[in-house]
């Protein structure tokens, strides 16, 4: 005997009802997942285009106030320094309960397939007297295939240890070097340090393109997430520095070290 005659009318709708629910919980959540990831994605996005707009000697409230309601702020004597991370899972609580799992890490390299890649800002500034004297930015987002890495500081010259007598004049203006990234995933990325003589092009260099963050594949390379250093590098006949072991990007870079 089926069920339609074992239960009353009433009854079978409850049971539909509650069949339905449940088939559609899973559905539900991960429409509440890919919507809070797009917030966070534009909301990363316009983050990056305000701190590119700041210059050395600005106020100390143009940094405050870009980055102010995006994390929590905290300050180390005359530095502040803020950390924005966009979970795959979006959800602390649910995040951890997946590394408890035996296969935690593929569940979360899973999530990556389906949308819910994770990313990674950094924001630290030096304020002097109320006014900026660098300003360190670092991203990370979970492209395609690796980890795809963005870090840029302006200040008044680039970092002590690159000072050295054989750099050009390029390279003591605004220096740029290949990085590798060791997190899960691993990857690489690319480091621009900028001056207050760094040109047009050389500042817009370090623009993300925001597209990285919302793709569901994810960016493919540092030709795709950094689209506007391509022209510099080929202008310095340079490539980015480094490669890693995945499926080649195509791009208009003229001297890339990864085909040599």
């Amino acid at each position: 005997m089926g069920l339609a005659r074992l239960l009353p009318q009433s009854k079978k709708l409850k049971v539909l009802v509650m069949l339905a629910a449940v088939a559609s919980a899973p559905l539900a959540l991960y429409g509440t997942l890919l919507a809070l990831h797009a917030y966070q994605a534009w909301r990363l996005s316009r983050v990056l285009d305000s701190l590119e707009a700041i210059r050395v000697g600005d106020p100390a409230a143009s940094v405050v106030q870009t980055i102010k309601g995006g994390c929590t702020i905290e300050r180390r004597e005359s530095e502040y320094v803020c950390q924005i991370v966009d979970l795959p899972l979006q959800f602390r609580w649910l995040e951890g309960l997946v590394w408890k799992l035996p296969d935690g890490w593929r569940i979360s390299d899973s999530l990556d397939h389906i949308g819910l890649r994770g990313s990674y800002l950094s924001v630290s500034a030096r304020i002097d007297e109320e006014h900026v004297q660098s300003l360190s930015v670092m991203l990370i987002v979970v492209g395609r295939y690796e980890s795809l890495g963005s870090r840029w500081e302006i200040a008044n010259r680039i970092p002590q240890p690159y000072e050295e007598a054989s750099l050009s004049p390029n390279d003591r203006r605004t220096y740029m070097t290949w990085f590798h990234i060791t997190s899960m995933p691993p990857g690489e990325g690319f480091r621009v340090n900028a001056t207050p003589a760094s040109t047009a092009k050389e500042l817009r260099a370090r623009h993300v393109n925001s597209r990285c963050l919302f793709s569901f594949q994810g960016c493919n390379g540092l030709c795709e997430l950094l689209p506007d250093a391509v022209t510099v590098l080929n202008e310095r006949r340079r490539g980015w520095g480094g490669c890693c072991s995945v499926p080649h990007s195509r791009c208009d870079l003229k001297y890339d070290d990864c085909l040599n």
